[in-house]
């Protein structure tokens, strides 16, 4: 009588089956790595907002030190009333450099070298972390930010970007030309008008009570869902 001996090893069936599952048990932990990581940059946002909350806070109490020299007429009178930084979203190089000029009252002006790496983008948050960081209080606070979201070059193999305050007869004295960027590597908008009507080159008359800051988020896009302000009081679960 003749014996079948059993084969061994896997039938193609069984190949496809095992092979289904791993796929999908790595697609599960795909998902699950995502969504942890993109927890963990909402989370260091938030951190940021914090910061900068706490900075805000402290230049409107000690601000006066980048005011000292604002001349007492009419037409500085808008100048005079600011609590916070200047608002530059939206700015050109030139038209940022005229508005710190006439916040300060310098007299030999204010200059962006190289002016032509200033992006338009980044004006209104670059401005804000210059005058925040001018004052000793505020830049305590944030130097509690992670340097990886400060960048102040646009390209490591580029010059180096700054800005050159000229006070008066002394030297002029150059200040880095820094940007505060989210966890996504997104610099932050900056609103300390009211920008509602999305026209950032024209001051509106409605100054906030405290600015608003935003990242994009997940999706890189602003005025989506997915936003994060420092207007948000709890952190999401």
């Amino acid at each position: 009588m003749r014996r079948h001996k059993r084969q061994s090893g896997l039938t193609l069936i069984e190949i496809i089956v095992a092979t289904s599952i791993v796929v999908l048990l790595a697609s599960i932990a795909l998902v699950a790595a995502v969504r942890i990581t993109s927890k963990a940059k909402e989370e260091h946002c938030y951190g940021i907002m914090e910061i900068l909350n706490n900075a805000l806070r402290q230049y409107r109490d000690y601000g006066y030190e980048c005011r000292l020299n604002i001349r007492s007429t009419a037409e500085l009178d808008f100048y005079r009333s600011l609590k916070f930084p200047v608002d530059c979203t939206g700015f050109n190089a030139a038209q940022v450099e005229n508005e710190i000029t006439n916040f300060m009252n310098l007299p030999g002006g204010a200059t962006i070298i190289p002016a032509g790496k200033h992006r338009i983008t980044e004006s209104g948050c670059t401005v804000m972390y210059f005058f925040l960081s001018r004052i000793p209080q505020c830049r305590q606070t944030l130097d509690e930010i992670d340097t990886k979201f400060l960048k102040n070059d646009h390209n490591e193999d580029e010059d180096y970007l700054f800005i050159e305050i000229a006070a008066g007869t002394s030297t002029p004295r150059e200040y880095p030309w820094t940007r505060i960027l989210d966890p996504w590597g997104r610099v932050l908008r900056y609103d300390y008008y009211d920008q509602s009507q999305g026209n950032y080159n024209t001051r509106k008359e409605t100054i906030r009570n405290f600015p608003l800051i935003t990242s994009a988020g997940s999706d890189g896009i602003f005025d989506t869902s997915d936003d994060i302000t420092n207007r948000k009081k709890t952190k999401p679960q």
